[in-house]
């Protein structure tokens, strides 16, 4: 009983710690933008729907470390295109992982950026047979964010992701919540 009554404490205090800290950060975007594919099989270019969710640990006011997952689906001009490739690409996506830094403007207004590494996983479909691709690929963000004191923040930016297999250009645009 006591062991489990210190834990409880313990993990209580530690909780409170980060709590306090204020150093952590969830959030999420949507965008609209460009992909370019080089498959095994095909190529295959249109336009795309991005979403991204991540957390972020605050080493400093201006410097962390962001871990994300970035998917997509594909766009109006995207299903168009398919008509005339050979490859249906039906999603891709995957982790990522990058250093994050922000230049402060004023209270609450900051430029960002974040460069990292990105998993990319495309699963695609050529004459009715399914085939998955996946590389690691760098990953490049930069925007403008907007921090409120109660917390939460909005954020606009511009992604671009390369791999020997993929290549995005993406808009965002986002919200997130800083605890």
């Amino acid at each position: 009983m006591r062991l489990k009554t210190a834990f409880i404490l313990l993990s209580l205090t530690l909780l409170s710690q980060v709590a306090v800290a204020n150093d952590n950060i969830i959030g999420g975007s949507i965008g609209y933008g460009a992909q370019n594919f080089k498959l095994k099989y095909d190529a295959n270019d249109g336009d795309t729907v991005p979403f991204d969710v991540y957390y972020r640990h605050m080493l400093s006011d201006y410097m962390g470390v962001e871990a994300g997952y970035t998917r997509s689906s594909d766009g109006i001009l995207s299903d168009f295109a398919s008509i005339l490739s050979t490859a249906y690409v039906s999603s891709y996506g995957g982790p990522r992982l990058s250093l994050y830094g922000q230049y402060p403007l004023s209270h609450g207004n900051a430029l960002y950026a974040k460069v990292g590494v990105a998993y990319h996983d495309v699963a695609y479909t050529v004459k009715d047979v399914k085939h998955h691709e996946s590389k690691v690929g760098g990953d490049l963000q930069v925007g403008w964010e907007k921090r409120f004191h109660n917390g939460m923040g909005i954020n606009v930016g511009y992604q671009f992701a390369h791999s020997s297999i993929l290549t995005m250009n993406n808009l965002y645009v986002g919200t997130s919540y800083r605890f």
